[in-house]
C-alpha cells in the first residue's frame, strides 16, 4: 500500500510538472491586479457591514402587538412590562458598547501616535 501511494504521488508530481511546463514561466501580477486584490475584499467587507447594520437597525422591539392582541388584558400588561424592560436592557447594552468602543479607539489612537514616531 505504501509503494502504491508513493507511485501515485510520483505520477501526480510528474503530471503537475508537465502541466506547469505547458503554461510557460510564471508571471507576476501587475500593480493594478495587486491593488485590486487588496481593495476588493475591503470594499466587500464594508458593503457587507453596511448591509448588516441596516438589517439589524430595522429590527424593532415591540413585543409583537398582533400576538398581544389575542391575549387578555392582564397578559398584555405583563407583556408590555417585559417589552419595556427589554428596551431598557438594550439601551444599557448599546450605551455600554459605545463607551467601550470609545475607550478602545482612544487606546488605539495613543498606540498609533506613539509607535508612528
Amino acid at each position: 500500500a505504501l509503494l502504491a501511494q508513493a507511485l501515485a504521488t510520483e505520477i501526480l508530481i510528474a503530471a503537475l510538472v508537465r502541466t506547469r511546463a505547458d503554461f510557460g514561466p510564471a508571471k507576476m501580477l501587475g500593480s493594478l491586479e495587486v491593488n485590486l486584490c487588496i481593495l476588493a475584499p475591503a470594499v466587500l467587507g464594508i458593503l457587507w457591514s453596511a448591509k448588516e447594520w441596516v438589517s439589524v437597525g430595522n429590527v424593532k422591539i415591540d413585543g409583537h402587538p398582533e400576538i398581544l392582541a389575542n391575549q387578555d388584558s392582564k397578559a398584555q400588561k405583563a407583556a408590555a412590562d417585559i417589552v419595556n424592560e427589554m428596551i431598557k436592557i438594550s439601551t444599557t447594552i448599546q450605551e455600554g458598547a459605545m463607551s467601550f468602543l470609545f475607550a478602545e479607539y482612544t487606546y488605539m489612537a495613543v498606540y498609533i501616535v506613539l509607535f508612528s514616531i
